[in-house]
């Protein structure tokens, strides 16, 4: 946080892979968000860079977007994004594509949250649309680790059906609170 009610993300990251037969894979990236956040919502902007290139052969990433969350009522968010990506190639050979989604998210307690979403995008003429379920449940108000888990249904093509399971760390806060307000006030996810 920077204000009472803005803040910002930042992002960044390098990784060198060996490609073998004495050539490497350089992968970079660096991006953030900028957000408001109120007592009943926030809203975010984003935009993050991606560059590969390998044997000279060069690709470029942006993704921008924005999105939102509204606080309807203490045990319920709504939220909402959408945006797009554009990527181009040495020699040419630039695309673009968007993406919309939404999501509803009800804590039936404050450390036990169920959600429902659903996620559309589209690029170089093909689409694709995923629906998910998902639940989270937080040990304890003190040890800020959660457990989560649910099933995504993909329908790109002939369709896939997808099971999770994952264990999640809060580092917003080493003094307390439930699952609700940590994931109100923590990072945008």
């Amino acid at each position: 946080m920077f204000g009472s009610s803005w803040g910002g993300e930042a992002t960044g990251g390098y990784h060198n892979i060996d490609a073998g037969g004495g050539s490497s894979l350089d992968i970079w990236n660096i991006g953030g968000s900028l957000f408001w956040a109120g007592m009943q919502g926030r809203l975010a902007a984003t935009v993050n860079y991606y560059s590969t290139s390998t044997s000279g052969v060069d690709l470029h990433v942006v993704n921008y977007g924005v999105g939102g969350e509204w606080y309807a009522g203490p045990n319920f968010t709504v939220a909402v994004k959408g945006g797009a990506s554009t990527v181009s190639a040495s020699g040419g050979g630039d695309d673009t594509g968007g993406y919309a989604g939404g999501m509803l998210q009800w804590y039936v307690m404050p450390n036990l949250a169920l959600s429902g979403s659903v996620d559309y995008s589209e690029f170089s003429g093909s689409n694709s649309t995923s629906e998910t379920a998902k639940v989270e449940w937080m040990f304890s108000n003190n040890m800020p680790v959660s457990i989560y888990g649910g099933y995504s249904h993909i329908n790109q093509g002939g369709g896939d059906n997808l099971v999770f399971v994952g264990l999640k760390v809060y580092m917003n806060g080493s003094n307390g609170g439930a699952l609700v307000d940590r994931q109100r006030n923590g990072s945008l996810g």
